[in-house]
């Protein structure tokens, strides 16, 4: 069969935010470790040869003991990579971690916060531990959106830090995201670009039980531009009359969920 990775395939997140799951959270990079090393002997057990995908754990943008957020736990994942038989970690690696950490890790976080307080915090301070002769890390963000400020102007700030010659090891972001989560509410509710209407447009069968497939509509940021077309024109497209394609079929019957 084959033994390469889908070449749309650039990066694997072991585990997103584990700063924040694991419990106690001095155990936070064996976890980690103990994912990257089974990844890894994953592949040599089946074989894979080509397309050698980075690998990432997305921390949070959280501040732990006076640490920057973000790059501390990067930092103290590295030193423990050093040295993983060290307490409090105590795992032996059926792999060498170090070296597929230098060659093939790739830094992430996720955040909030607007682009110039993400250079101030991480990015203008990245390079001292990440970037230099003895080790070259990227870095990217994995989940991006800061709901206090206007999204179109923020937007091509950060756009234009993943190209500045200040932060080479900048490599992008995703914006957080398409549509509301609707099931976590809270706070949560004012990332989606687009929220769900009222006229459910088919029905889809997943596993056995049916679901309404909803209409969207249009998000707005908190000065009141509406999210797609502030998030299209800042990566340099547009979203014509946008409106008017979100409904692209009659109303169905609704299913009770």
């Amino acid at each position: 069969g084959n033994s390469t990775y889908h070449p749309a395939l650039k990066a694997f997140i072991l585990i997103n935010e584990p700063d924040l799951k694991v419990q106690p959270r001095h155990l936070t990079c064996r976890a980690i470790l103990t994912a990257f090393d089974a990844a890894l002997q994953a592949e040599k057990d089946v074989g894979v040869t080509g397309n050698p995908i980075a690998f990432t754990a997305t921390f949070s943008f959280g501040m732990f003991d006076g640490q920057a957020p973000g790059l501390g736990q990067m930092e103290d994942f590295y030193r423990c990579i050093q040295n993983p038989s060290a307490a409090p970690t105590l795992y032996t690696p059926r792999n060498d971690l170090l070296k597929a950490y230098k060659t093939r890790w790739v830094n992430s976080f996720n955040t909030a916060n607007p682009a110039f307080s993400v250079k101030q915090l991480l990015l203008d301070r990245y390079g001292r531990t990440f970037w230099n002769d003895e080790l070259k890390l990227p870095v990217f963000i994995g989940e991006y959106h800061s709901v206090q400020f206007a999204v179109r102007q923020d937007l091509k700030a950060m756009l234009a830090a993943t190209r500045s010659r200040e932060y080479p090891f900048f490599i992008g972001f995703n914006f957080f995201e398409f549509s509301t989560r609707y099931d976590k509410g809270g706070t949560e509710l004012d990332f989606g670009m687009f929220g769900y209407g009222n006229c459910t447009l088919g029905l889809m069968n997943y596993s056995g039980k049916v679901y309404n497939v909803w209409d969207l509509t249009l998000q707005n940021d908190m000065i009141g531009d509406p999210m797609p077309d502030a998030v299209a024109d800042a990566y340099g497209g547009a979203m014509t009359s946008v409106g008017s394609i979100l409904k692209s079929s009659p109303c169905v019957t609704p299913v009770l969920e």
